[in-house]
């Protein structure tokens, strides 16, 4: 079992356990006044990248002599992020995101006959993200609340690959969509699952993100 499929368990079972609890210890108004600072870590799927970069159809009927590349053994690290939201009222809240992606496949040379030669390269790259963002709560319950929510920042991508301008690294802007969000939980931690996006792209040369993190959850805390 890889780290990414025992980080969703983590996070499945953090949040049946704030579901469980919070009859018991539940957010009520008073302590919403209170604790108007949160934060959560969590995870978020990368399937934008596995529909973008993965293994190239292998060719067959070729010479043996003739030499080809191919990238082969990808690795899909998926988002991790870390995100502070401060509550202005009861339905607005304003904070940042920090996200962490990336992706990393070997580069394979073969001969006509599909046989490798040499020793694989390995190849990376990564996006790092730092994202101002809102949030509009339109659902509070002392149980649950829903909420959607904007953001709009850079996007740092860099890795071993060079573009069309010979860089390595680049910076694009990036922005974030959530489209339906719910938090449950107790008074203090909390546990959330949401429904979006991010983008990064400038153009069609250079694009980075398309709905990449569609789905994240996380679990927090309220101070």
């Amino acid at each position: 079992m890889n780290k990414s499929n025992l980080l969703k368990i983590f996070l499945s079972i953090a949040l049946l356990v704030c579901v469980a609890q919070s009859g018991i210890h539940a957010e009520t108004k008073e302590s919403r006044g209170e604790r108007k600072n949160e934060i959560r870590v969590g995870w978020g799927d990368q399937l934008f990248e596995t529909l973008v970069w993965h293994e190239t159809q292998k060719a067959t009927i070729l010479p043996p002599t003739t030499l080809l590349n191919y990238d082969e053994n990808f690795q899909y690290l998926q988002h991790y992020f870390i995100e502070y939201q401060r509550r202005h009222n009861h339905w607005l809240s304003y904070g940042g995101t920090f996200d962490f992606s990336g992706v990393y496949w070997d580069r394979v040379t073969r001969n006509g006959k599909g046989e490798q030669v040499g020793d694989p390269t390995n190849h990376h790259f990564i996006n790092l993200v730092f994202m101002p963002n809102i949030r509009f709560t339109y659902f509070y319950h002392k149980y649950v609340s829903f909420y959607s929510g904007l953001g709009a920042g850079l996007n740092i991508n860099t890795g071993t690959e060079i573009d069309y301008k010979q860089r390595k690294t680049a910076v694009a802007p990036v922005f974030g969509l959530t489209l339906f969000g719910v938090e449950v939980g107790l008074d203090h931690w909390f546990a959330s699952l949401e429904l979006g996006g991010l983008y990064s792209l400038v153009n069609t040369n250079e694009i980075y993100m398309v709905s990449s993190r569609m789905i994240t959850a996380a679990i927090g805390f309220r101070f």
